[in-house]
């Protein structure tokens, strides 16, 4: 029953049923049976549908102990939970283990099924994604492509599952800049779901959700907007409304209606993805500093500077604790985060902002870099705003420095700073 009702995306339902089946068999079975391991392995696969990926990935491990310890070591079983664990693995953002898992698995798979086994191309198609995620998009397209042979040789061209290899395939050629390429697969899985007695809406909400993102590559803006309405309404028929699946299309569309300067559906579209993820998201997750940072950055495209500065330093509260935010990713977010302070004449502020990208980024760039020049330039003009005229002409002596190694004696940038510092000079020591 629990996983009828994971079928049907109620995954909530699902958790309930199989958390009574667990509490049952655990008080009548001993605590290695593998009839546990099965009811493990369901429950990871339903929090992995909740991307609860650290639970998941504990029930998975317990059904492979289990599994393990009764199975031999090439039983298909075992090959199922690795590729379940690595899958996890890759949800999490850890490819090494998600690839290093699917091997295993995929090894079971070539040595207990035939050379054009169905269960081989599943096998296949999973390594593929992984070297997708990796951004190993030749060897991934590989082996889409062996999965598709396969499945071609015992599916009716119309099959059902043909439709998740043709959309992984459009995946890889829209992430190779092949975009007519992309299309053409797109269209295929597309067609192939729509003549299904009972389509697929999640699959057909990723196929159309990847023909948007196609024409967003080719600014084809208006429709990349209709096919991002498209997966919307597909996903809403097959989640609940407050599914993250749901946000994601929210957020989706209204970062194409920023790029096409509809600024109000884009905040519209931002606030209710983020009233979602508030609720199904942990409060320090990476996504909702994304979430955060995208709904700062349409407020300060319409200049309410206040307004950005507030999720600007929502989003950075978050990143700040995060170990998968770069030191680079976090200088470039103090520099935005002092522009807005800059806007707003907070120059103290903005100064402080400036001068922590400035540590982070001499730590780990050359000293000529133009990041550098940029920082020392923009805290020129912060000192300037404060009156603090020996650090301006300290900073701008600095930047003409780097300017000079970096760009040369006739740039304009160098000779922009020299008229600068020549303004400097006769205004504040000459004086």
């Amino acid at each position: 029953m629990g996983m009828v009702y994971h079928a049907a995306c109620d995954h909530p339902a699902a958790l309930v049923y199989l958390e009574k089946a667990l509490n049952i068999q655990e008080n009548s079975l001993p605590l290695n049976h593998l009839m546990l391991a099965a009811i493990y392995n369901s429950m990871g696969i339903v929090h992995k549908a909740m991307k609860n990926d650290a639970i998941a990935l504990s029930y998975f491990e317990k059904a492979l102990g289990i599994r393990e310890r009764y199975l031999s070591p090439k039983h298909r079983e075992i090959g199922e939970t690795y590729n379940n664990i690595s899958m996890v693995y890759k949800s999490m953002g850890n490819y090494s283990d998600a690839l290093s898992y699917c091997e295993k698995s995929l090894e079971i798979e070539e040595q207990s099924a035939t050379r054009n086994h169905p269960s081989l191309s599943i096998a296949y198609n999973n390594i593929g994604t992984i070297h997708k995620s990796m951004r190993n998009f030749q060897t991934a397209l590989s082996y889409f492509e062996k999965a598709l042979e396969i499945m071609k040789t015992f599916l009716p061209q119309n099959h059902p599952n043909l439709s998740y290899t043709y959309q992984n395939i459009g995946g890889i050629h829209n992430a190779l800049r092949y975009y007519p390429n992309a299309l053409i697969y797109y269209e295929k899985a597309y067609e192939v779901q729509m003549k299904c007695a009972s389509p697929n809406f999640s699959l057909l909400s990723k196929i159309c959700h990847g023909m948007a993102a196609v024409h967003k590559s080719m600014k084809n803006y208006p429709m990349a907007v209709s096919y991002c309405e498209m997966s919307l309404e597909f996903e809403e028929k097959c989640s609940p409304i407050n599914h993250l699946s749901v946000a994601t299309g929210y957020l989706n569309l209204g970062m194409l209606h920023k790029l096409m300067g509809k600024y109000m559906p884009a905040l519209s579209f931002h606030e209710k993805a983020i009233i979602i993820m508030e609720k199904s998201l942990p409060t320090n997750h990476l996504d909702l500093a994304t979430a955060y940072e995208n709904i700062g950055d349409v407020y300060n495209d319409i200049e309410d500077f206040s307004s950005a500065l507030l999720y600007y330093e929502k989003s950075l509260a978050i990143k700040k604790k995060s170990v998968q935010f770069n030191h680079e990713s976090l200088a470039m977010f103090y520099k935005k985060i002092s522009m807005m302070h800059l806007f707003l004449r907070n120059y103290a502020a903005c100064l402080s902002y400036y001068e922590k990208a400035l540590a982070i980024w001499q730590s780990i760039l050359r000293p000529d870099h133009p990041w550098l020049l940029v920082t020392y330039c923009n805290m020129t003009l912060v000192f300037d705003r404060l009156c603090q005229n020996k650090k301006t002409i300290e900073d701008t002596v600095v930047a003409l420095s780097i300017a000079y190694r970096a760009l040369g004696l006739g740039h304009p940038k160098t000779k922009e700073l020299q008229c600068y510092f020549e303004h400097l000079k006769q205004n504040h020591i000459e004086k």
